[in-house]
């Protein structure tokens, strides 16, 4: 599954804007018609949820003057940037820091450079990134945007449309705990509410946007859409809590999901997460409290969660470990947590004894990137994504042409069989292989190549007869592939085919055509066309037609 994309980092010169700020000052650069447009795009995407973000070789103060003193012009705004590093250090370690700041993944990033420098040094240094290199014709910027379908959104929810605001206020909380003395000060100062309730149907797409995006504190990482959650609770079994947060800063929104079954012994808990902005604050904790809570209040023993480990979702375990490891037994992919009710209700969150705000792990150690390296393929001779997108963007504009890429990287080289390779030598041996490969994934399909030798089945043997059939304009069964699983017996039943289709009507006109001829050239034309037969192998290159051929000799 492509990862969720929450943040587009921008170059300023040249990108931006035509110009570079620092010499051209804030009235020198331009705003030409192909950056307006670009800066309209990526404003349409900040007004769908996407993060706006600078990552540009600049100073701070001239990029500022610009925003100040082009503001009219602009449809990027001072107040539309969520966050930026203006400086002359490497980009990559600029989107890292960013990252950090942010609290969110590399892989959420999409980066977007005219340099095709600074593009390759963030591929080679931060591969998680989206690199996406604008064309050098300025003019194709809109088109080349509009083809990457990682900016296209299937749904906008209020939580998305006031995304900035949320992360500016995330900055906000930051710089009063680098103020306070302690973390205990820190959450006492925030005034934070935790409302947990039942969910409403106004939430029911911001719950399956959570069980899409959230990866860090995420038990089981389990995928809903809209419809799916709807009928779990539909269902009666399982019940949905939703959970909203605010403090004296702003409203963080809804952030947290409860799915839960309450029966038999135990309440037990399907999918429970959190979204990282609310982390490490005590919401975690209230929400196993809440599920304590109801477990006692209906008569239950027990509290169940599963831990599934999906690579990101360190800081779900380390909390479950944190608060009842004792609890703890191994299953199949991760963990099973049981806790006893009273245990559950009774878990409160005790800062003094917990770690710091949790950060997402970004490489900050202090060194230079290591040396770049501009290739558009991975070490194992792979297209990278980057490398990918930004073909489809330039190269292949529209779907048929995206729809050939796919499936040309999924092929296969041919695998090693017993026989040796025979390339295809008639036009109707070339068209067949052609199908073969297309149906199977092969590259050089040789004409003694067994279809199931191949990778072929019946399934995919149906799907190869039907396009045979609709090429060649003939009627064969699937029995006709069995029985010939080569190239070159499969032509031979084409063929033989083709011949019984001839009409009665067109031997006889063809004989009428005959009878004109002397007996002279009767016999030259039958001996042409058993020369032809000789040459071709049987592929049906005969200069009367074969079934005229046949009839005449009859």
């Amino acid at each position: 599954r492509t990862p969720s994309h929450k943040v587009i980092a921008l170059d300023c010169d040249q990108t931006m804007w035509k110009g570079v700020c620092g010499e051209d000052g804030p009235h020198g650069i331009e705003i030409d018609p192909p950056r307006q447009a670009l800066q309209e795009f990526m404003r349409r995407q900040h007004d769908t949820g996407m993060l706006i973000c600078l990552c540009s070789k600049n100073n701070e103060e001239d990029v500022v003057k610009v925003f100040e003193q082009r503001a009219e012009e602009m449809p990027i705004k001072r107040e539309h940037v969520v966050d930026w590093r203006l400086n002359w250090g490497f980009k990559s370690e600029n989107l890292k820091s960013l990252a950090g700041d942010l609290r969110l993944g590399l892989d959420s990033f999409i980066f977007v450079d005219d340099d095709p420098v600074a593009c390759a040094e963030v591929r080679a240094n931060c591969p998680e990134v989206l690199t996406l290199q604008l064309p050098q014709e300025v003019s194709s910027f809109s088109q080349f945007l509009n083809h990457i379908w990682n900016f296209d959104r299937l749904n906008v929810t209020g939580e998305d449309e006031k995304r900035t605001a949320l992360y500016k206020q995330n900055a906000a909380r930051e710089r009063l705990r680098k103020g306070t003395l302690s973390f205990d000060d820190f959450l006492a100062d925030l005034n934070l509410e935790i409302r947990i309730s039942e969910m409403r149907p106004e939430h029911l797409a911001r719950v399956s946007q959570l069980t899409h995006r959230t990866n860090q504190f995420n038990f089981t990482t389990v995928r809903r859409s809209e419809g799916e959650i709807q009928a779990l609770c539909l269902a009666g079994e399982t019940e949905c809590l939703v959970v909203e947060v605010s403090d004296r800063f702003g409203d963080y929104g809804l952030v947290g999901v409860i799915l839960f079954r309450a029966g038999g012994e135990a309440v037990n808990v399907d999918t429970f997460l959190l979204s990282c902005r609310a982390l490490g604050r005590g919401v975690e904790h209230r929400m196993l409290a809440r599920l304590g809570e109801i477990a006692k209040e209906r008569g239950l023993s027990r509290v169940g969660v599963e831990f599934i480990t999906s690579g990101k979702n360190r800081p779900a375990h380390d909390f479950l470990n944190g608060v009842g490891a004792d609890f703890k037994q191994p299953i199949e992919g991760g963990y099973s947590y049981s806790f006893p009710s009273e245990f559950a209700e009774a878990t409160v969150y005790r800062p003094a004894n917990a770690a710091a705000l949790p950060i997402i792990a970004v490489d900050s150690a202090d060194k230079p990137p290591a040396p770049f390296i501009p290739a558009a393929h991975d070490g194992g001779g792979s297209e990278t994504k980057s490398a990918l997108m930004s073909r489809i963007a330039t190269e292949l504009c529209t779907v048929e042409q995206i729809l050939n890429a796919v499936e040309d990287k999924k092929r296969r080289t041919r695998p090693k069989l017993a026989g040796t390779y025979v390339a295809p030598r008639t036009p109707t041996e070339e068209i067949l292989a052609g199908i073969w490969a297309q149906t199977l994934g092969v590259d050089g399909v040789g004409v003694n190549d067994d279809f199931f030798q191949l990778g072929g089945h019946s399934l995919l043997g149906t799907l190869l007869m039907s396009r045979v059939c609709t090429t060649f304009q003939i009627d064969l069964s699937l029995g006709e592939l069995f029985a010939a699983p080569t190239v070159a017996g499969l032509a031979r039943v084409v063929q033989q085919n083709q011949i019984e289709q001839v009409g009665a009507q067109e031997i006889i006109a063809a004989l009428g055509e005959l009878g004109e001829l002397t007996d002279e050239e009767v016999a030259a034309l039958l001996a042409a066309d058993e020369d032809a037969e000789t040459d071709q192998e049987g592929d049906g290159a005969y200069p009367l037609g074969r079934g005229v051929s046949e009839g005449v000799r009859r």
